[in-house]
């Protein structure tokens, strides 16, 4: 980590003019107050940022204020705005005591369990998917009409010009339009933030979707890359007056977007210890184990979305573990020589990345820690399997609505104990409910083309 000395000189070297204090809501969101370089010396780098503007994000009213510190490790200068430097920061009191309601004290409290379990680091190396759209536009001419919404792109199967690939996954250019997107992202991605992709590709749909890799990160950084991902994303889009969007289903004849994780853990000696010669290793058959004891319940950070489940409609997800195919919640590829990959496939990148790798993490901890045994291995594709065959097995389905998972978590909340706090729990489960009632009473376009005129 470089030292206060090192970032001042750095802000110094480069005529740094503004400092953008990012700090994480309960739902993954960016949120930013910037202050002038004035205000940045080697004690406020140290001892943190005092603002009384920021109670209300957290619903609470705070009138004695909070404190931003700056993460050393998440300076980078910003290519978008001229003369700007950006920290990720945590919150305390100003007692020194960390606010319970900032999401990263959860990724913080899951390292130092770790810890505990001898593990010396996590590694995480995730597969993002999103859409492109050269058109995106909502009518909200009146609010009681319900919105109309237009989605245009020059891939898109509606478009007359578009390519006429059955199969656009890993396509090439000129089918593939937005490579040099991808290839633009990439390059701001490493070389201002100083983070890798190790590749990306057209998306397995048609419609301008995109698969980009981040290389494999410690815990903590996986997640800043995560949230520094979307924001480059973004913001490259739209200054080239185009649309990403990484909701999971925008397109309701295609698969939609998802978020794989490919999961390692290292002791020490920087040994996986995931995983043994060909196969899992006990550890890593436990840590399967609490996973799928507790997986409905970690849907609620993983899949956060009302949108999230309209997903698993067209591409069905199972709460099993196999080698067969990527409907299993748990892939496991053996394809290496020495070692095997233990890769989530369900999780969508609508997750606030702190809640969501803490709460898996939390329940693989839970299952190293009670050696819960994971159910057997399935070698068949579940997606395959007739539904009676699959009952006769008790394989189940994901549930499609984030209410089964809220209900769940309810029932369910010993693993993540003193990991994700109460304090956020009880907001962020509050927000979800709303969001699938309010959901659920407006009419969408399917119930007009159905019902309208009868």
């Amino acid at each position: 980590m470089p030292g206060t000395k090192e970032i001042i000189d750095r802000i110094n070297g480069n005529g740094i003019k503004w400092i953008n204090l990012h700090f994480i809501d309960i739902f993954g969101y960016i949120r930013e107050i910037t202050i002038n370089r004035e205000n940045v010396n080697e004690e406020t780098l140290e001892g943190g940022f005092e603002t009384n503007a920021i109670g209300s994000i957290f619903n609470e009213d705070y009138n004695d204020g909070l404190v931003l510190i700056p993460d050393m490790n998440t300076y980078v200068e910003l290519p978008w705005v001229d003369r700007t430097a950006r920290f990720f920061c945590r919150i305390s009191r100003k007692d020194g005591t960390r606010y319970l309601k900032d999401p990263i004290y959860a990724g913080d409290r899951i390292k130092m369990n770790s810890e505990a379990l001898g593990i010396d680091s996590i590694g995480i190396k995730q597969r993002l998917e999103f859409y492109i759209f050269d058109r995106y536009g909502v009518d909200r001419t009146y609010k009681e009409g319900g919105a109309a919404v237009t989605l245009g792109s020059k891939e898109s199967k509606w478009n007359p010009n578009a390519p006429i690939l059955e199969n656009m996954n890993s396509t090439s250019f000129p089918n593939d339009l937005y490579n040099g997107m991808r290839q633009q992202v990439s390059q701001v991605y490493s070389q201002f933030f100083n983070y890798s992709i190790d590749r990306h590709m057209h998306g397995k749909n048609s419609s301008s979707h995109q698969s980009m890799e981040v290389k494999e990160l410690d815990f903590i950084d996986s997640a800043f890359a995560f949230i520094s991902f979307k924001q480059v994303v973004k913001t490259a889009t739209f200054m080239n007056g185009i649309s990403a969007t990484f909701m999971p289903m925008p397109i309701p004849s295609e698969k939609g977007s998802g978020l794989e994780l490919e999961i390692s853990m290292k002791n020490s000696k920087g040994n996986n210890i995931l995983s043994g010669k060909g196969e899992l290793s006990d550890s890593g058959n436990y840590f399967v184990g609490g996973i799928l004891e507790h997986l409905k319940s970690i849907l609620v950070f993983t899949n956060p979305t009302t949108n999230s489940y309209k997903r698993f409609y067209v591409d069905p997800k199972f709460m099993t573990w196999g080698n067969s195919d990527k409907s299993n919640a748990i892939f496991i590829d053996a394809s290496g020589k020495d070692s095997v990959k233990l890769i989530l496939t369900f999780p969508d990148s609508m997750v606030n990345p702190f809640l969501a790798y803490s709460a898996i993490m939390a329940a693989g901890f839970d299952g190293m820690k009670k050696k819960t045994a994971p159910s057997e291995m399935l070698t068949e594709r579940p997606s395959t399997m007739g539904s009676k065959e699959r009952k006769k097995m008790k394989i189940e389905e994901f549930p499609r609505d984030i209410m089964s998972s809220i209900e769940s978590i309810e029932n369910d909340i010993d693993f993540i104990k003193g990991i994700i706090t109460p304090e956020i729990l009880v907001d962020y489960l509050e927000q979800k409910v709303k969001e699938q009632k309010t959901g659920s009473m407006i009419p969408n376009p399917y119930e007009f083309d159905e019902y309208f005129h009868l």
